[in-house]
């Protein structure tokens, strides 16, 4: 597109000023005395005229998005112009009569109010580009003030440039820097009740058309700030009126089709089977918008689209995004939206991370490194990442908390929140400055064309940012990590007293092991002795007693060593068997133990009682 395409309705503004108002064009009018006055309507006429048709070329030009292709275009025609404004308006006299003379010389003074006007208007038209640069630009402008010499144009008498400086600026400007609050509701409602009724009242066809669009805007804007529920009454001309968003209607199929995709992806609403399976069929053919795209990533993210899904969409918008980044885009505008939806995508996926139980700190932590790349890549410092990260840790520690779990790192987490918390604090301070949208279309996506004039929507299925909102969730969050602070001091109370449990525990099991050992020492002292002091034993016997009492030591360790050592669990399979192995053991050495004992007898006990039974017979 051609400079001059871009701001075609600017350069068809200047043609038609030029073509009304040549050179001398005052002057070369009859001022003879029968056709003087007649002269003076003439050129009243048509600098009335042309005031009419300032404004449907300038209203065109900014809710069209002209501005936005090229700032070039706009100082050149601003150039132009200039030369008409800034020459000198003066009134010659001639052969003119004082009559005549007079009305030549009001024209005059109404001729230059024109072009002072222009003047003022383009004024207006650079300021509100500026604004404009300044919000796609990564920088922060912080002016101690801003201020004009450029004096105001007050009381003209003419209502159309009055229009265009009251209603169609503000209206354009403000879609730019939109955001839910109260005193926006109220301009934004106050402004389409004015336009509503100036269209009331206007005859000429063009104006109504320039209306008409400016109704499109006005109430789309609006219908975003409304919430589901919310109403408010207005009160006009003595007639009450109800607000509300399901009121709001007439709008063209594309921008209804805008607002449904706000829905889905800001506001929860459901997305149709239809809509879903279309939009995976235009990215599936490579044909698919980036309002489908952004459309399909929120899906996938809340109504339990696949891990697979998610990575497969983003891989083809990264594609899409760098064919698109470094071939065609030729302003800024369509720059700065690519941005916006790259971290608008990434963003998405670390919510859908997130929601999975699997998902640990070092997960998040690898997401946000990656976030935190690409809005040094792109120059984007969006909040919302160390929004859901922070309320991923929080959550996740008060549980910890609330499990008393003492192995969990509480120390490194509270670094962590309070880092991304101060990096948290910094970005909505940024978005503030910038009248950031989360996700922004780029132009084509944004232009609604109704019949053969078009409609600039810059905020299509963005969301305007509820700051006190925020404010309330940072408040939040500062309570919630001073809560975490505090009772982690009870945490490592806790951990104190078990590390100094575990210590006793430790010395008792060590007296315990130490009385064990003596035990059996003593134990096997004093069996032997009592097995060589026996004078009818022979060599083997004792042998064979020593080792048994040794085995009967061994077990006994081992079942000292069973009881003693920590095994995990309350009840342990392994210890019941070796237990029960070992006890089987001791009760087979006691059963041999005994049958030696029976069969051992002894031959003197027999000999004896053969000698007593012999005696008595």
């Amino acid at each position: 597109m051609s400079n001059t395409n871009a701001y075609q309705h600017i350069h068809l503004c200047k043609t038609e000023y030029e073509k009304e108002f040549p050179d001398d064009w005052i002057d070369k009018l009859d001022w003879s005395s029968s056709n003087a006055e007649e002269s003076f309507k003439l050129g009243q006429k048509k600098i009335s005229d042309f005031h009419r048709i300032c404004f449907i070329y300038v209203s065109q030009s900014l809710l069209g998005g002209e501005y936005i292709y090229s700032i070039k275009s706009h100082n050149r025609a601003k150039q132009v112009f200039e030369r008409y404004w800034t020459q000198e308006h003066y009134c010659s006299r001639s052969s003119e009569d004082d009559f005549s003379f007079s009305l030549k010389e009001k024209l005059y003074n109404q001729y230059e109010l024109l072009d002072n006007c222009i003047k003022d208007l383009f004024y207006d038209y650079t300021s509100f580009i500026i604004s404009i640069n300044e919000k796609i630009e990564p920088i922060s402008h912080k002016y101690i003030f801003k201020a004009t010499t450029n004096p105001p144009i007050l009381n003209t008498g003419n209502k159309y440039f009055r229009l265009l400086k009251d209603l169609i600026f503000p209206l354009c400007y403000i879609e730019y820097h939109l955001s839910f609050s109260k005193k926006n509701l109220e301009r934004i409602t106050v402004l389409l009740e004015r336009i509503k009724y100036e269209k009331s009242r206007e005859t000429d066809e063009r104006c109504l058309k320039v209306f008409q669009l400016a109704v499109y805007k006005g109430s789309f804007i609006l219908k975003k700030l409304l919430r589901k529920d919310d109403s408010f009454e207005i009160l006009v001309d003595l007639q009450k009126t109800e607000i509300t968003r399901n009121g709001i209607v007439g709008f063209t199929p594309y921008i209804e089709e805008l607002f449904s995709y706000f829905e889905n992806i800001h506001e929860d609403q459901p997305s149709t089977e239809t809509v879903v399976k279309r939009n995976q069929q235009s990215i599936y053919e490579g044909r698919g918008s980036f309002k489908q795209i952004a459309h399909l990533m929120n899906y996938y993210c809340t109504e339990g689209g696949s891990k697979q899904q998610v990575e497969r969409l983003l891989g083809d918008f990264d594609q899409k995004y760098t064919n698109i980044y470094a071939k065609s885009i030729t302003h800024n505008f369509d720059k700065y939206a690519l941005c916006t939806l790259r971290n608008f995508m990434y963003n998405c996926q670390l919510s859908f991370l997130i929601q999975k139980d699997e998902c640990t700190i070092e997960d998040l932590c690898d997401e946000i490194e990656q976030i935190e790349n690409i809005q040094e890549e792109t120059r984007i410092r969006n909040f919302y990442p160390y929004k859901k990260a922070i309320g991923f840790l929080i959550k996740k520690t008060k549980t910890k908390i609330e499990e008393r779990d003492t192995t969990f790192d509480y120390n490194n987490t509270i670094k962590l929140l309070d880092s991304y918390l101060g990096k948290f604090d910094k970005n909505i301070d940024w978005c503030k400055s910038h009248c950031f949208y989360p996700v922004q279309l780029l132009l084509n996506e944004c232009i609604v064309y109704i019949e053969n004039d078009k409609l600039f929507l810059p905020s299509s299925i963005s969301r305007p940012i509820d700051y006190e909102k925020l404010e309330r969730v940072r408040e939040s969050f500062r309570t919630d990590i001073e809560y975490i602070r505090n009772s982690v001091i009870y945490i490592k109370d806790k951990i104190d007293t078990e590390i100094i449990k575990e210590e006793l525990k430790n010395i008792e099991k060590r007296y315990l092991e130490i009385g064990g050992v003596l035990i059996g020492v003593v134990t096997f002292l004093f069996g032997s002795i009592n097995i060589f002091s026996q004078k009818t034993s022979t060599p083997e016997h004792l042998l064979e007693s020593t080792i048994w009492l040794g085995v009967i030591l061994i077990i006994f360790a081992l079942l000292l060593f069973i009881i003693i050592e920590n095994w995990k669990g309350a009840i342990s399979k392994a210890k019941i068997v070796i237990c029960g192995i070992l006890l089987a053991i001791y009760a087979i050495i006691l059963g041999i133990f005994m049958f030696q004992n029976d069969n051992t007898a002894t031959p003197n006990q027999i000999g004896t009682q053969d000698l007593i039974e012999t005696s008595v017979e």
